[in-house]
């Protein structure tokens, strides 16, 4: 049914894009048209008026020389072309026509729609009369002449209206293939534009049915959004199956790690449950199974500790942090446990305080298990040193050992959750204090590093922003 709705919702997705490629493609057609029609009307008429216009300077020159008189005698002795094709008429005060010249077609126009002026004006002034049929069309100019007369010439526009006419009868029967093509163009487009969707759709389905996350999205990514989609969506697929492959990886560290502690509770358990009357016996088993679960617990701490860090979730309380002061602080925390070894601690600190933006528990804890590790795994009557110092990095703290170093190519995997090295699987730990170290410093946008060489020891280094 699911499926069944997506098809539905894409193909309509897809003809409302067609539609709307179509409906942009003829209102630009629509526009276009429209801008070249009262462009090409614009040009005709401002033409006739051009010739009205020049008629016009001509009777008022004739005017000027000898009067209406001068005027209807130039007139006439004009060929009788003219005449048939030019209305003049000279009207007085009152409207009274005083001269008259009406060529053959505009017996059917009504010449009172000529607007008359009511005071001498510099410029003329044109209508457009219209006849009894769509094809008798005239462009009277009139213009004021002296003693109150106004001089009125007309021109036929039937000429120029037809081919108004025409050019909106060729746009009337080219809009409907232009419609067409709209939509075959916007179909074909649409087409092509949602070929990635397409792709990405058929890949999160078959993931669904077979449940095979290492399925990409086949095919070129291409350019531009869609491309960038593509190439995303394959990026997230590849995260999210190291993702689980991690989680995979992880819980089965986990269930083994796990197993040793939970075999232990059980036989301490049964061992106190057969000697019920042993009150030593029952009370030593009590406090190795509060050991074991203490141990437990903390794993599982560590470990949401880190999984948050690395999904962004971290929650860090920041402020002004003294790197000497938590090197010290955690010098004297591991102090007795480093005499009991006859190692030294040695402390190398700067005499000005050295500042980081950090959550102070959360740097301890990174800190403290750096020095836990130096500790644990360098030999008897050997020297830690904490470090600590500021550079173009930020403010850093660092732990130099003498411990057996890591081979190159273990120094990226200690850094892994539950990942224990050769050379730790000897000491009991969890696996998790170097992975904390680094989701402590991915949770601060800094960094954690090490440089070691097999038999030299090793130097780890946490980073952190400093203070501004």
């Amino acid at each position: 049914m699911s499926s069944k709705k997506s098809s539905q919702l894409g193909l309509t997705f897809s003809l409302k894009q067609s539609l709307a490629y179509a409906l942009f493609f003829s209102v630009a057609s629509v526009a276009l048209f429209g801008a070249v029609y009262y462009t090409v009307h614009g040009m005709v008429m401002r033409g006739e008026r051009e010739v009205v216009e020049a008629r016009i300077r001509e009777y008022r020159a004739w005017y000027a020389e000898g009067g209406l008189a001068a005027l209807q005698r130039r007139f006439y002795d004009r060929s009788d072309m003219t005449r048939d094709i030019y209305f003049v008429r000279v009207v007085g005060p009152g409207n009274a026509a005083l001269f008259v010249s009406i060529p053959r077609g505009v017996g059917s126009v009504d010449l009172a729609q000529i607007n008359l002026a009511q005071e001498a004006r510099l410029q003329p002034w044109y209508n457009v009369l219209l006849g009894r049929g769509p094809e008798n069309t005239w462009t009277v100019g009139s213009a004021t002449l002296t003693q109150g007369l106004t001089l009125q010439v007309g021109k036929s526009s039937t000429q120029a209206q037809l081919i108004m006419r025409q050019l909106g009868r060729v746009f009337l029967v080219f809009i409907l293939p232009v419609f067409i093509l709209g939509v075959a163009g916007g179909a074909l487009l649409t087409f092509r534009a949602m070929s990635p969707l397409r792709r990405i759709i058929a890949t999160v389905r078959d993931i669904l049915q077979t449940g095979k996350t290492s399925k990409r999205v086949e095919g070129p990514a291409g350019r531009g959004e869609m491309g960038a989609l593509v190439e995303l969506f394959n990026r997230m697929l590849e995260k999210n199956d190291s993702l689980i492959a991690a989680m995979r990886n992880s819980l089965d560290s986990v269930a083994h790690d796990f197993r040793t502690p939970m075999t232990r509770l059980r036989t301490e358990a049964e061992f106190a449950l057969a000697n019920p009357k042993d009150s030593g016996a029952v009370l030593e088993a009590l406090a190795t199974c509060l050991e074991e679960s203490e141990r437990m617990l903390t794993m599982l701490d560590t470990l949401m500790d880190v999984a948050e860090a690395q999904t962004g979730a971290m929650r860090l309380s920041l402020g002004q942090v003294d790197l000497c002061a938590v090197a010290r602080s955690v010098a004297d925390l591991y102090e007795i446990l480093a005499d009991e070894r006859g190692m030294t601690l040695k402390l190398d600190l700067p005499d000005e305080p050295v500042w980081a933006l950090a959550d102070e528990n959360r740097v301890k804890q990174a800190a403290a298990n750096l020095v836990d590790n130096a500790v644990k795994y360098s030999p008897d009557g050997s020297e830690v040193t904490i470090t600590v110092f500021a550079d173009e990095k930020g403010a850093a703290l660092s732990v130099a050992d003498q411990g057996p170093g890591i081979p190159p190519w273990e120094r990226e995997k200690i850094w892994e959750r539950l990942y224990r090295g050769d050379q730790s699987r000897s000491k009991r730990g969890l696996g998790l204090g170097l992975s904390l170290v680094r989701a402590v410093a991915m949770a601060h946008s800094g960094q954690a590093l090490v440089e070691s060489e097999p038999g030299r020891g090793s130097v780890f280094t946490l980073y952190l922003p400093a203070f501004a």
